[in-house]
């Protein structure tokens, strides 16, 4: 009888381990120092921020935040942008009474502290950052609250996370079909009102100063967190993706497209930059049709054009010559059009005023072009992987500059001239305004700024509330008599 032999038989190769793709490794705990410098942040905010309104204690703790959240990070240009613009743009509620331009200017820097702590590059970087400090806000609560100090204790803190992303995905949808069924049932929509005013709902006093302080030292600890994560990515996700079309169907593709383009342009070249004189021989065509006309479209097709690039770098023959002068033209000729709706919408304003929302327009124009410029720029030295950085630190210069720029006094200055010049003014919006507003609004005739002046004045005189624009129109509105007996005989401002 035969033994079986353990030669492997001829053809036969032995097993071969085959490691796992490589994960997002686990983040260490924090250091207890980092923690308590979390919770002292956290105290400052809930000692500061509520029953005040927002000022130098917002603009303090915005700072501390990040300043608390990227301590001992390796230094680095792109890092150190990010955050000094986030810095600036923290320190907006000190100087700026607008709520809606101190939301944007917060908003910026929560995202630029997401994006510059990880130092964040590729699109496929920025887009995680962009959300990594969200999906960290649950288990970060849960490290403060159990003081989780070893790795064990973070792994199974990490299982948490689908339960974050779940109610992160939940909360937008109840509220949006919440609102669509309180629209359409009067039963419902009482139902919403009567939750909204149950006072249980809502902490007052210590209740909500714990609530806030408890808020941002989980802020902190999970912008800290996402810029601790590693950005090792699986191999498959790293790989070019294949491409689904050859170069000579893409280049059919966008050489339609820029006909089509070059003929709208070529045949509205006259409607897309008609001065006043041809608006005004146009039968039936007034300023609101002229700007309107359009409008709406051209900014998609801006940002369809985007969509239409973004699409060729990343399955298109981007390389290829043919292809890329086809994107330049279409660039050229999208500016074109960025260039039309901006003088549309300069036209309306100057007829009809400034509002906040056509300022706002102006800024996402403007962004717009800036962006195409960027494109053509990358395109023509070879250099797209710059691409997602410069877009990032053009919108952050473009928001540091509205913010610099002070949106409402541009809007009161705005309206103000169209008022000395023909006498016309919407009173009503500028109650609106914020005490931005106030030294222009001291270019009216007393009849005109004193009740306007008069709403600006705020009770708020704390430190934590102290705001410089405030302040000022406080000032001006003190000098004024009329303002002051409107101050003393305050009436609701009048209706449309």
């Amino acid at each position: 009888m035969t033994t079986p032999s353990a030669t492997p038989l001829a053809g036969d190769a032995p097993p071969r381990f085959v490691p796992p793709a490589p994960r997002v490794k686990p983040v260490d705990p924090e250091p207890g120092r980092f923690v308590a410098a979390a919770c002292l942040v956290g105290a400052i905010a809930g000692a500061s921020l509520p029953f005040h309104e927002l000022g130098l204690g917002m603009a303090l703790t915005a700072v501390a935040v990040l300043t608390v959240a990227g301590w001992r990070l390796a230094e680095g240009r792109w890092r150190t942008f990010c955050l000094t613009a986030a810095g600036i743009l923290a320190l907006t509620p000190a100087y700026r009474a607008a709520d809606w331009v101190v939301n944007w200017a917060l908003l910026g820097a929560v995202l630029l502290a997401a994006i510059g702590l990880p130092a964040a590059s590729s699109w496929r970087e920025i887009g995680r950052a962009a959300w990594w400090w969200v999906a960290e806000l649950l288990p970060a609560s849960a490290t403060l609250l159990i003081a989780a100090r070893t790795a064990a204790v973070r792994r199974r803190l990490g299982a948490i996370g689908p339960v974050a992303r779940g109610l992160l995905i939940a909360a937008p949808l109840v509220l949006v079909f919440g609102a669509l069924f309180a629209s359409a049932d009067a039963t419902f929509s009482a139902l919403v009102d009567d939750l909204s005013r149950f006072d249980a709902l809502w902490p007052t006093g210590m209740e909500l100063r714990l609530s806030v302080a408890v808020a941002v030292t989980i802020l902190v600890l999970a912008l800290r967190a996402a810029a601790r994560r590693e950005r090792a990515e699986p191999a498959a996700a790293a790989a070019t993706p294949g491409r689904i079309l050859t170069r000579v169907e893409w280049g059919i593709a966008l050489a339609s497209l820029v006909g089509l383009f070059a003929l709208f342009v070529a045949l509205q070249l006259r409607v897309l930059f008609g001065d006043d004189d041809y608006v005004m021989r146009q039968a039936g065509l007034t300023y609101a049709e002229y700007a309107r006309r359009g409008f709406g479209q051209l900014t998609a097709v801006a940002a369809l054009t985007l969509a239409v690039l973004a699409t060729v770098g990343a399955r298109g023959p981007a390389t290829d010559r043919l292809v890329r002068l086809l994107c330049a033209a279409l660039c050229l000729l999208t500016l074109v059009i960025v260039a039309s709706a901006w003088h549309r919408l300069s036209l309306y304003e100057s007829a009809y005023g400034a509002t906040r929302l056509r300022l706002q327009t102006h800024l996402a124009l403007l962004w717009f072009a800036g962006t195409f410029a960027l494109v053509l720029a990358a395109g023509a030295v070879h250099r797209g992987t710059l691409l997602p950085r410069a877009i990032v630190a053009l919108t952050a210069c473009l928001l540091v500059g509205f913010v610099v720029a002070d949106p409402d006094r541009r809007i009161a200055d705005t309206n103000v001239d169209r008022a000395i010049r023909t006498g016309s003014m919407d009173e009503q919006y500028t109650y609106d305004l914020s005490a931005d507003a106030a030294p222009a609004l001291m270019r009216l005739d007393a009849r005109r700024r004193a009740c306007p002046l008069s709403w600006l004045i705020t009770s708020d005189r704390s430190i934590a509330g102290w705001n410089r624009a405030r302040e000022r129109a406080n000032t001006l509105a003190a000098s004024d008599p009329a303002a002051q007996f409107c101050a003393a005989h305050r009436q609701a401002p009048p209706g449309p």
